[in-house]
């Protein structure tokens, strides 16, 4: 009697150990779809999870294997068991439940050519972006807190994800004028393009109501002006001349191809008065330029510069990049001033993990900062390229051109 019930204990010591590194496959398998869900590719991180786990399952060997009684060997496989069996179905519970988040993570770079049809271009330049809205669930959302990679941002409604999108729209269609102007301005060949206005792409909370997002503003006062600089000019002549007394003015807008003027307020802002906008130049591009906009799902201007070396590579033969895959970020003006973006950090991960050797950056302020930053914290050995023009840009591929040659 007393050897059958030794042998049955030995039995359940196998069976535990057995179920708990099933227990242990299943988070791991866990772990790995939230690396792939949030990453695409699977980071050094990820394997030290692996790591962690093979040294449990090494720990839970030698409890079976080292000499000991075997009533004390049933309570350490138990414990586990308990232990694991806990973790794993809470895991798996919180996998199950539904989430949306807003936050900023990395997204897979992809072509120019995905967002532009460029006559004559080459899918050698690519667009790094990040998610600020994610899909994901209960315990998705709990990885994302303690990822120092990921920053959570505040939550939104769809309402204001309708209104981003319309932002992020203007936004993207100014860097697409900006890219082509810049891009042929580079190569010294005309491009017919007329001013008409600056766009609102966003405004402050304490904005006036009259002005919405879209409309094109194309005269202040009555007053019109021919470019960006000229609206900045008249801008800050009649703001200098406001009093508290009186922070009214009249805009004149394009709203939906309609010509309207309304009444707007100056509003305290920061050390002085603003009108509390966020503007863009808008311009009309005539002619037949070589790249036309497509329907993709990207928005924002942080593709600008991209998008401007992708087309002047359309336009100059000379310049043959056909053996690198080419990446960065930046803003573009039509004058081909490079500007920063948000999202650097994710931006800098996800071209690292994707096996991009070089990447464009704006230079000389936070960006660069924390491009180099973020590179000395993954450990990467591609190279940051901070440039502050897309001239500047292009002379670097020359030189790849050059090394290769």
């Amino acid at each position: 009697m007393v050897k059958r019930k030794i042998i049955n204990k030995k039995n359940l010591i196998i069976t535990l150990v057995i179920i708990n590194v099933g227990f242990l496959g299943g988070i791991l398998w866990v772990v790995k779809t939230l690396y792939e869900e949030f990453y695409t590719l699977l980071p050094q991180g990820f394997y030290l999870w692996v790591l962690l786990f093979i040294l449990v399952l090494l720990w839970l060997i030698y409890l079976l294997l080292r000499p000991k009684q075997i009533k004390s060997k049933l309570f350490e496989q138990l414990a586990f068991f308990l232990g694991l069996g806990l973790i794993t179905c809470g895991v798996f519970v919180l996998k199950q439940i539904p989430q949306t988040v807003d936050v900023i993570v990395p997204a897979p770079p992809f072509p120019v050519e995905a967002t532009l049809d460029i006559e004559g271009g080459t899918d050698n330049y690519y667009l790094t972006g990040v998610y600020t809205k994610k899909i994901t669930t209960l315990l998705g959302k709990y990885f994302i807190l303690f990822d120092p990679h990921f920053d959570l941002l505040g939550e939104s409604s769809v309402a204001d994800d309708k209104i981003e999108r319309i932002k992020g729209k203007i936004a993207k269609d100014a860097s697409i004028e900006a890219a082509l102007m810049a891009a042929y301005q580079e190569a010294n060949i005309p491009l017919t393009s007329t001013f008409q206005g600056m766009a609102v792409s966003d405004k402050i909370a304490t904005a006036s109501n009259r002005i919405e997002i879209g409309d094109i503003i194309i005269q202040i006062n009555s007053q019109p002006f021919n470019d960006e600089a000229a609206f900045f000019a008249l801008y800050e002549t009649v703001r200098e001349n406001l009093n508290q007394d009186n922070l009214k003015v009249n805009l004149t807008v394009l709203r939906d191809n309609v010509s309207t003027t309304i009444e707007a307020l100056f509003v305290e802002y920061e050390d002085g008065f603003a009108l509390g906008l966020a503007l863009y130049p808008k311009y009309l591009i005539t002619g037949s330029p070589i790249a036309q906009p497509k329907e993709h799902s990207s928005f924002g201007p942080s593709g600008g510069l991209m998008m401007s070396l992708a087309i002047y590579d359309a336009l100059d033969l000379e310049l043959d990049v056909n053996q690198y895959s080419i990446t960065g970020t930046g803003t573009i003006d039509k004058d081909g001033i490079v500007g920063e973006i948000g999202g650097i950090k994710q931006k800098v991960l996800s071209a690292s993990l994707h096996g991009f050797k070089h990447f464009f950056v704006p230079a000389g302020g936070n960006n660069e900062k924390d491009a180099f930053a973020m590179l000395k914290e993954i450990n990467s050995s591609m190279q940051i390229v901070p440039v502050k023009t897309l001239q500047e840009a292009i002379d670097f591929l020359r030189g790849l051109n050059e090394k290769t040659d």
